[in-house]
């Protein structure tokens, strides 16, 4: 079984999806947290305060869970969405719902992923060796073209 790094985006492109819009919810998460205090102050409200430790310096962990924490509280900072490929191709639109003279094809020559698109004769690539990362270059430029 793969580890979740293995199938999803890098943290870099991560951010550049949050910075592009990228929206589709996902199975994976990288979140930046930091070791609070946390006090029941709020608490009746529904709003427990966690204040940052002084001293204790950020970290990012993809899906970090609180239980994993040894009883210490932590808190989140921000968040990215980590998809993987089959996240990411269902947030494409079908090649149907472009205009005419658009198609692409995935596939994988030696060690690399090749995605190719067509749009009306002005051909675009993009490889890399993780497959959700060629496909995440794919949406980003997909977004930057306004094609979707």
């Amino acid at each position: 079984m793969s580890s979740p790094e293995s199938k999803c985006v890098s943290l870099e492109t991560a951010m550049n999806l949050k910075a592009a819009g990228y929206l589709q919810e996902t199975e994976h998460k990288y979140h930046k947290v930091i070791c609070a205090r946390f006090s029941m102050h709020n608490a009746q409200l529904g709003k427990p305060t966690y204040t940052p430790i002084e001293g204790e310096k950020p970290f990012i962990e993809l899906d970090f869970r609180q239980e994993d924490v040894n009883g210490k509280d932590y808190m989140y900072i921000e968040s990215w969405l980590a998809p993987d490929a089959t996240e990411i191709l269902e947030s494409i639109p079908s090649i149907s719902s472009f205009s005419s003279n658009r198609y692409w094809s995935i596939f994988k020559q030696g060690d690399e992923w090749h995605i190719y698109w067509n749009k009306d004769q002005a051909n675009q690539y993009f490889t890399d060796a993780n497959l959700v990362e060629a496909l995440a270059a794919c949406w980003l430029w997909l977004k930057e073209q306004k094609l979707i």
